[in-house]
């Protein structure tokens, strides 16, 4: 599993293989090419989760990114408030 966390200035990333966390990283909103090349080096994930308050930029910019693999995106809202 591929988890990503896009917020407004950078996204950190962790690949998850049984449980344990195997790599992750950091980078800037305008690295794009640097997160590219550290995708590069993971197997693929068959689950992609991602959080992302970036905008719908953003968004796409990870679709595309994660389009290398067969595996499918699911984003996640981040809300103020849930199940209060």
């Amino acid at each position: 599993m591929l988890l990503l966390d896009v917020g407004n200035s950078r996204c950190k990333w962790a690949r998850i293989e049984n449980g344990e966390w195997v790599h992750s990283g950091v980078v800037g909103n305008t690295e794009w090419l640097a997160l590219q090349r550290n995708f590069d080096l993971l197997s693929p994930p068959s689950r992609i989760i991602i959080s992302n308050v970036g905008g719908d930029a953003m968004a796409q910019r990870m679709r595309t990114i994660c389009a290398k693999w067969d595996a499918s995106i699911e984003f996640v809202i981040a809300q103020k408030s849930c199940a209060v």
